[in-house]
């Protein structure tokens, strides 16, 4: 009983340290905003102050003012640009593993 006490306690202490270590700080954090909507523009500034975000990683994305968008529209408004923007950015270094397109 004991051993299995103490098992868990060091699974338990592991877990938490390695949580700490990977703690997602305000730095860690991309506001992504359509930099045609003046509200999203506002929104996405105050939440960035209220969680400490720096301004550089706010990024605007001029998107279309719809509910839905083509997968086309996603492809050429919102995923070829912000994979740009985190290349330049520096925002990870990749891995060297193939991926699919």
């Amino acid at each position: 009983m004991f051993k299995s006490g103490l098992a868990v306690l060091f699974l338990l202490a592991s877990w938490f340290s390695a949580a700490c270590a990977y703690e997602l700080l305000p730095a860690h954090v991309a506001v992504v905003y359509n930099g045609k909507s003046e509200l999203s523009r506002r929104m996405a500034r105050e939440y960035a102050r209220v969680r400490g975000v720096p301004e550089e990683n706010l990024v605007s994305l001029d998107c279309p003012m719809t509910s839905e968008i083509s997968r086309k529209e996603y492809e050429d408004t919102i995923r070829v640009p912000l994979l740009e923007t985190a290349r330049k950015q520096r925002w990870w270094v990749p891995s060297g593993i193939a991926s699919s397109p």
